[in-house]
């Protein structure tokens, strides 16, 4: 039988760090075995999406791009492998531990002239298994003459009279459109303080209401994809507590079963309902962000300001008694964990441009930094991990004790936070985004080493970059 979902009493008295269901004593092993494993893990890549990616272009033939993008990511969710290794966290980027996925939508020239060099990706070697070599052939078979780079050097070579591909193999310049290059930042706090079912709901409101004319075939398109998708990462979520809740009746402990029980009321809770603590809203953001990774696993798909936007859960939890500072601080690391898992392989040339970077930056600081920022800054001195990377955005108003913290971290020899002039940035944005009527917010921005807008400012690849048609 499942176990309701927990509903706190506001008007008892708090017990300090009661922690929820999460089996502390257990905490820090978990964490160290997670940690080390990490640092030996035997990287494969996992071709499940591989086999979605020739299915659903396949059967959803002739459909708008979008669509098809919308169901390839629904199959990749519902259908991957899922499994539970320790972490309280969940939500794996591929079916097997530290597992990397190709992306041959943007490049395949990759499997032709590397299959047998030595393949490095942000862990180390990436071994790829003969099953897939044989997929990873059929695949580029069918996308060497419709990947992003190749319609790119098409419509270059149509337009100036030359093929641009002999200046990049000459190094005179990086192919950048030839990888998920990401570069933008979700809505995190509306997926937390909203939940996705009310994204649904509001994409099925615009839907109905959007005239059946050709003028609005493309937003009826796009509302269509976006129910798709949103759907999906709901889905996702519940064949989570599904896990949970099927492994917790096999296990005798009855502490790891209460925490098994907890995380699959968390997952049927978050993503699609509002988180409503610390607890829910960890795993609320975890979800929303492997999602996008699924899709395509980018440099530059930044958390944005995550100190921030969860800060009003964390003060909840802490006022309440529900967890102390220490408890988030590994909470926080499990965190850094999936972070660090997460891994990609779209060519050499990618690999030694980016050095294992897959930007995943958050940003701390501003004249309302919180307390929260500060154990951000704690969490990678402990942790000393290469992702996510944190960003100072300098000012002269900062509370001594964040700069105290950041002085301990820069100590630590890790290269983080970076460091920007937040002065300097804003005068910039003000600039830059004047024409935006209501105004911009440091909240909605992202730095790594150009700004973007929370909502409003997202590289995306053109429609038939992706549409696995030679157009």
């Amino acid at each position: 039988m499942k176990r309701p979902i927990i509903r706190f009493d506001r008007n008892s008295a708090p017990v300090q760090g009661q922690g929820y269901g999460i089996n502390w004593d257990t905490v820090d092993s978990r964490y160290t075995s997670l940690h080390d494993y990490l640092l030996t893990a035997p990287q494969v890549m996992d071709p499940e999406r591989l086999r979605c990616l020739l299915d659903v272009y396949d059967e959803f033939d002739g459909e708008p791009v979008i669509y098809i993008r919308a169901k390839l990511l629904e199959r990749v969710l519902l259908t991957k492998k899922i499994f539970l290794d320790g972490n309280p966290i969940v939500g794996t980027l591929t079916g097997v531990r530290c597992g990397v996925y190709a992306y041959p939508e943007w490049n395949v020239s990759w499997i032709k002239d590397e299959m047998q060099l030595a393949k490095m990706t942000s862990l180390g070697e990436m071994k790829i298994p003969q099953e897939t070599e044989e997929l990873l052939e059929k695949v580029y078979r069918k996308w060497k003459n419709r990947t992003c780079i190749a319609l790119n050097n098409k419509m270059y070579k149509a337009k100036y009279g030359v093929n641009p591909a002999q200046y990049s193999k000459a190094g005179m310049y990086y192919d950048n459109v030839s990888v998920a290059s990401g570069s933008g930042i979700a809505d995190y706090p509306l997926a937390l303080n909203r939940g996705l079912r009310w994204v649904v709901d509001d994409l099925k409101r615009r839907l109905a209401e959007c005239p059946t004319t050709l003028e609005n075939k493309e937003k009826h398109d796009l509302y269509r994809a976006m129910i798709v998708a949103t759907e999906a990462v709901i889905a996702h979520s519940h064949r989570y507590a599904e896990l949970c809740e099927k492994t917790a009746a096999e296990t005798a402990d009855p502490r790891d079963k209460a925490e098994l029980l907890e995380i699959a009321e968390i997952c049927r809770r978050v993503p699609e309902f509002p988180a409503r603590n610390f607890r829910e809203a960890i795993q609320s953001f975890w979800f929303i962000h492997l999602a996008i990774e699924v899709e395509q696993m980018a440099c530059a798909t930044s958390p944005g300001r995550y100190g921030q936007y969860m800060y009003p859960f964390y003060k909840k939890d802490i006022e309440e008694g529900k967890l102390t500072r220490e408890q988030v601080i590994s909470l926080l690391k499990f965190q850094w964990i999936k972070h660090m898992e997460l891994g990609e392989y779209q060519g050499g040339s990618y690999a030694k441009t980016l050095s294992g970077h897959t930007g995943q930056t958050i940003s701390i600081g501003r004249d309302a930094s919180t307390e929260l920022e500060e154990l951000l800054l704690e969490t990678q001195i402990r942790v000393h991990g290469i992702q996510p990377t944190l960003t100072l955005l300098y000012h002269s108003k900062l509370p001594q004790s964040l700069l105290n913290k950041v002085v301990d971290c820069i100590r630590g020899g890790s290269g983080q936070p970076q460091i920007l002039n937040n002065t300097v940035v804003i005068e910039r944005n003000l600039a830059r985004f004047a024409q935006y009527k209501d105004g911009i917010t440091l909240r909605q921005l992202r730095l790594c080493v150009h700004r973007h807008l929370r909502q409003r400012q997202l590289y995306h690849a053109g429609r038939s970059a992706l549409s696995g048609q030679d157009h």
